[in-house]
């Protein structure tokens, strides 16, 4: 079985911790360039789209994720 890691309380596999960490990252330069270039400059909204992009990955990988870990609690039944 794969390494697990928890965030937040929250048990993740190392694609959705991966993931995670993109999300901060992305945020963070989004916000910074909000600030810098104004929140609605184009290099603000292309990143606010990746950051959209990141979130819904993330919740479709953890949604996989807790499928998988159902089919395995039903394999050690």
């Amino acid at each position: 079985m794969t390494n697990l890691l928890y965030k937040n309380n929250i048990l993740l596999c190392p694609t959705l911790g991966s993931t995670l960490s993109e999300i901060e990252d992305i945020r963070e330069l989004m916000i910074a360039t909000g600030i810098r270039e104004g929140f609605d400059s184009t290099q603000t909204i292309v990143l606010s789209q990746k950051l959209d992009e990141l979130l819904n990955k993330f919740h479709w990988e953890r949604e996989e994720h807790r499928k998988l870990m159902i089919y395995y609690m039903l394999l050690n039944i």
